[in-house]
């Protein structure tokens, strides 16, 4: 880490460990001998010698991982379109980050979801001890071929 603010990190690699490195790729970093993690974006990259400069805007100070269940959306398909569209849990679970740490059940806030994933509208269940809650995409901020942000809202929580 070159420089920081409140807004942002000023990150350096060598050339070679950075091949991933495009404008709006989400970056995650730790600072150590810390424990806390940021999640930013790539807005500026510049190259010094045989060293990228990585200019990065922070998109959340605590991020948490979620795990949200697809299948939500599915439930009013026919029988048919239903056994067509079943998948194993890895196609029917996706991890998104949430940008404002908070405790389940959640209150609404802001998502980084993979491309694609979202849309306004679209409905997730996410597991919770002892039952799951049903989110909803309230509104979709940006997309990218990196990631989507999204604000959610609450509709309710579930026991199993």
């Amino acid at each position: 880490m070159l420089d920081a603010s409140a807004g942002g990190l000023g990150l350096a690699i060598r050339r070679g460990d950075a091949t991933w490195a495009k404008l709006g790729a989400l970056v995650a970093v730790l600072i150590e001998p810390g424990k806390d993690w940021f999640v930013g974006a790539l807005r500026r990259i510049f190259s010094v010698d045989e060293e990228l400069r990585l200019g990065t805007q922070i998109l959340a100070a605590k991020p948490r991982k979620v795990l949200l269940y697809a299948q939500a959306v599915r439930e009013n398909m026919v029988w048919d379109e239903a056994i067509l569209a079943e998948k194993s849990f890895g196609e029917n679970y996706r991890y998104a980050v949430l940008l404002e740490p908070q405790n389940l059940p959640l209150a609404a806030a802001d998502l980084l979801l993979p491309p694609g994933m979202a849309r306004k509208g679209i409905q997730f269940d996410v597991p919770m001890p002892g039952g799951q809650q049903r989110i909803s995409i309230a509104r979709l901020h940006s997309e990218s071929e990196y990631s989507q942000r999204a604000l959610f809202e609450p509709l309710g929580v579930t026991s199993s």
